[in-house]
């Protein structure tokens, strides 16, 4: 089956396939559905977790991972499948969405997803922003299985997703980043005081060879001399 269109996701709404909690109107696009920024959030390179409300943004410094959650909490059917991606406004930022793209038959809960922050200055995402977008299909026939994951009606994050993504495993990639921008500070500064040093050299040669040229100069003319 194609995806869904927004007409088509709203008559599966109101047959009970799909259900979007809260949701606006305005969230249901021409063939998708727009998910906003929940209100739990942690950061790779922070130890604990960080809870958002209404103004609040995340700031996602450069190179730093954020695994967050969506506002809304979803029930699919067994005879419906999602698939999500990052809406286009943020992947032109430089942001990038690390999350497995199909949302199971059965899922029910809000979505956890990482974010990745591949510029080089930090991103804002205000709490309640929509930022994911998730399109849906119908099924032939229901599937005998649905969904019953680790995923499954998890509505905090739990301390396995953050030992996942904790820099313990490993430098963050926001550290690796500042250890590159550290390094680019140094080999500049050894540049600086190699050209120092090279125009201190320059000096000492331009005077010794002045000397020399006059104490040759001054012997020449002593001999003419005598």
């Amino acid at each position: 089956m194609g995806i869904l269109s927004g007409e088509e996701i709203k008559k599966e709404i109101e047959r009970g396939n799909i259900d979007i909690n809260p949701l606006k109107d305005e969230q249901i696009k021409p063939a998708s559905v727009d998910l906003t920024l929940g209100g739990e959030v942690f950061l790779a390179s922070e130890d604990n977790k960080a809870y958002l409300d209404k103004g609040d943004v995340l700031t996602l410094p450069a190179g730093e991972m954020a695994l967050v959650l969506t506002r809304e909490r979803l029930n699919l059917s067994k005879e419906v499948v999602g698939s999500i991606g990052l809406r286009s406004y943020f992947s032109r930022k430089g942001i990038d969405l690390l999350a497995g793209p199909q949302v199971d038959p059965g899922f029910k809960g809000p979505l956890h997803v990482v974010l990745l922050n591949l510029s080089p200055s930090p991103q804002i995402i205000q709490y309640g922003e929509e930022f994911l977008t998730l399109e849906f299909r119908q099924l032939a026939e229901p599937v005998e299985k649905p969904y019953r994951g680790k995923y499954y009606d998890l509505d905090s994050i739990t301390s396995e997703e953050i030992r996942d993504i904790k820099k313990g495993k490993g430098i963050a990639l926001s550290e690796a980043v500042e250890a590159m921008r550290n390094i680019a500070r140094d080999v500049s500064s050894l540049e600086k005081n190699v050209k120092q040093l090279t125009k201190k050299t320059d000096l000492w040669i331009g005077i010794f060879v002045s000397s020399f040229v006059a104490l040759a100069i001054a012997l020449i003319v002593k001999l003419a001399i005598g």
